[in-house]
């Protein structure tokens, strides 16, 4: 928008410098006018989601991973995040194996512990950067917990972010892997997964949805234990096993305003220029001449292949307090600043005129973010209004 602002300056005073050239000169030159200039553009926004999210999910965990799938309407990932993975030692010692006769079942007396502790945790804290007063809508999250026979007479606690979780086979939980693996990951291609949903035939359905509406650490911690009273194959107590738990997350970028005074989505600083005067100007100029004071009003549309914003209301702030809303719609971002706040703009208090974005959702709205979303056109519509009063040579 800026390279179009300084277009118009040129041509004005291009058309100024015309008219003092010609061979009679006039006492004054006026220039009126509202010019609408249309440019064909292709910026990718997905992109800048795709970043944003990404850089928003910070894992300490070997094995995590968040791709981008191929085959949604709106921008999704598919997280997947390994929680633990250990070797359980066998669970009688080797005098007492030795004593019971092969087949028999062994009743535990008392709970034992076989493993705990603390494993991954996932950082949300860049949410807030951008994303004020959201929480994710649609999330679908997956728990799977497998490993040797023994896994399935076992109780393990999953506490995630401090929502408890007990599975055992018992409560009808299916125990079975997830089917990924860094390897099977690596060979999708342009690592993005072709499904269309996380796999459900084994683990079960967790809900994680106002565990990730509050940034900050996911600390998940757990206990494996064999409970008091289970009767198990003495065989497989005796021997070494192992556990393991995958936890997989269906992440699309559909947001619900849910603050109290709904949602904010913050437009990046430099979406229409970055800091400085939007229009070139080095101090508040009040001689007829500054560009502000040649255009009346000015309307600028950027037209996007389908939005995510419709109904929601743009507003715009700059220096001393000043502001523009609009409510948005259909697939565009559209504003005017009208010739009341043009005048506003010549006045020191409003100088510089840097403008930032947000976009206001009220509360329950939500924000789905297509996987194909990009602008396709930048429209500016201006309105001049400029007289130049030239010097009269004395006789």
């Amino acid at each position: 928008m800026k390279f179009f602002l300084k277009k118009v300056s040129i041509v004005l005073f291009a058309a100024a410098a015309f008219v003092i050239l010609a061979c009679t000169l006039p006492s004054s030159v006026e220039i009126t006018g509202s010019p609408n200039v249309k440019f064909s553009a292709n910026m990718d926004l997905s992109s800048v989601f795709s970043d944003s999210i990404t850089g928003a999910f910070n894992n300490d965990s070997d094995g995590f991973l968040m791709l981008p799938c191929a085959n949604t309407r709106h921008l999704t990932f598919v997280i997947y995040l390994p929680l633990f993975e250990e070797t359980l030692e066998g669970a009688l010692d080797d005098a007492l194996s030795g004593l019971l006769p092969e087949g028999s079942v062994y009743i535990i007396s008392g709970d034992k512990e076989m493993a705990g502790g603390s494993s991954s945790s996932v950082n949300l804290g860049g949410m807030d950067d951008y994303l004020a007063g959201f929480s994710f809508n649609n999330v679908k999250s997956h728990l799977y917990i497998s490993g040797s026979d023994i896994a399935e007479f076992l109780s393990i606690t999953l506490d995630i972010g401090g929502t408890s979780h007990t599975i055992k086979r018992s409560n009808g939980f299916i125990f079975g892997e997830s089917g990924f693996s860094e390897e099977e990951w690596a060979s999708f291609s342009d690592d993005e997964w072709d499904a269309l949903a996380a796999p459900q035939n084994s683990g079960i359905r967790i809900d994680l949805t106002e565990l990730l509406r509050d940034s900050g650490n996911l600390i998940f911690d757990y206990d494996v234990i064999l409970e008091d009273g289970s009767e198990i194959p003495a065989d497989l107590l005796i021997q070494s096993s192992n556990i393991k738990a995958e936890l997989v997350i269906w992440l699309p970028l559909e947001f619900a305003a849910s603050g109290d005074d709904g949602g904010v989505f913050a437009l990046p600083n430099d979406f229409l220029g970055g800091s400085g005067d939007l229009f070139f100007r080095t101090g508040p100029v009040n001689n007829g001449d500054a560009i502000t004071e040649i255009i009346k009003k000015l309307k600028i549309k950027i037209e996007m292949n389908e939005s995510p914003f419709n109904g929601a209301a743009l507003i715009i702030n700059s220096t001393g307090g000043f502001e523009i809303t609009n409510v948005l719609r259909g697939n565009s971002i559209e504003f005017e600043i009208d010739e009341e706040n043009m005048a506003r703009l010549n006045e020191r208090e409003y100088f510089p005129f840097s403008p930032v974005m947000n976009i206001h959702f009220a509360k329950d709205q939500i924000m789905a973010i297509p996987r194909n979303f990009r602008i396709t056109y930048l429209c500016f519509e201006a309105s001049f209004d400029y007289t130049h009063h030239f010097r009269q040579k004395e006789q």
